[in-house]
């Protein structure tokens, strides 16, 4: 019998000043005022002010940003279809 381990997806805010996550594959940008980042199951989008990523660890896919965080935004993944199963629904 096989054992699957399902990744779980752990996310820590601390005064609005502190944020990390654990379960990010790649980051797609980053500025002072927003970061984007891809997940292993869609997207966060940490907008801001003075953001700025911390700690980066790929290997563990944990990534920790600091500055003034006013908003996230999540994005799942969307199941690519064909053009004609999106018209014929």
């Amino acid at each position: 019998m096989t054992e699957m381990v399902s990744e779980v997806e752990k996310i820590s805010i601390s005064a609005r000043e502190y944020f990390e996550i654990n379960s990010a594959v790649e980051i797609l940008s980053a500025t002072e005022k927003e970061i984007v980042i891809k997940l292993l199951n869609g997207f966060v989008y940490v907008t801001g002010t003075e953001l700025k990523i911390s700690k980066l660890i790929p290997e563990e896919k944990f990534v920790s940003l600091t500055g003034k965080i006013l908003g996230l935004k999540f994005q799942t993944k969307r199941a690519k279809t064909s053009f004609f199963g999106r018209i014929f629904k």
